[in-house]
This record gives C-alpha cells, sequence and structure tokens, in this order.
C-alpha cells in the first residue's frame, strides 16, 4: 500500500495526536514493550507481522467515535492541567479516560 492511500486511512485523532507528538509508531512501540507471544500463536511471526498488524488494529480502534471521543477528552484535559501547571494528584480523570479506552475494544457491541 503506497503513503497516499495510508495517510486516506489515518483517523483524524491520529493526526491530531500526531501534532501532539505522539506518533502511531510511538504507539506501536509502547505496545510492543508489553507484548508477550503466545506459545504455538506467534511462534511463526515475525516482529514486522505483529507490527503491521498492531497498526492495523490502532487505525481500526482509532475509527470508532468513543475512542476518538474518549482520546480528545484525555487531549483537553491534558491541555487544561498545562494551562493550570500542575498534575494534582486527586484527577482520577486521566485515569479513567485510560481505562475507558482500554475497555471500549473489548465491549460487545451487539452485532
Amino acid at each position: 500500500m503506497d503513503n497516499t492511500n495510508r495517510n486516506e486511512k489515518i483517523p483524524a485523532i491520529l493526526k491530531k495526536l500526531q501534532k501532539k507528538g505522539v506518533s502511531i509508531k510511538d504507539i506501536i512501540e509502547a505496545a510492543l514493550a508489553l507484548y508477550v507471544p503466545c506459545d504455538g500463536v506467534d511462534d511463526n511471526k515475525s516482529v514486522l507481522d505483529i507490527r503491521r498488524r498492531l497498526e492495523e488494529i490502532i487505525i481500526y480502534q482509532c475509527s470508532d467515535i468513543n475512542v476518538q471521543l474518549l482520546l480528545s477528552a484525555a487531549m483537553y484535559l491534558d491541555d487544561e492541567m498545562k494551562m493550570e501547571e500542575k498534575d494534582p494528584v486527586n484527577i482520577l480523570s486521566d485515569e479513567l479516560i485510560g481505562i475507558a479506552i482500554a475497555v471500549v475494544p473489548q465491549v460487545d457491541k451487539g452485532t
């Protein structure tokens, strides 16, 4: 797939993250840092195959309006906290948004 077609498929939320300095490559690297291969399932998969699959999953999940809105809320919260020049420990919103983003792909959407 050429870069033109690839860029057309990138959800706007990932482009917004890119502008804030978080690339899809960064997200993939973070995911790979947590990745534990499954014996018998991942034996014949190269790191390149896994990276490609992660990119597909990230693009697909970031196409979900719920994920987009949660990421937008997280970026808004980050901007607000920077303006306040503090990161108070009593703010739970960022943690809850992170949990919600992790849960959304797991939710059965009734289809």
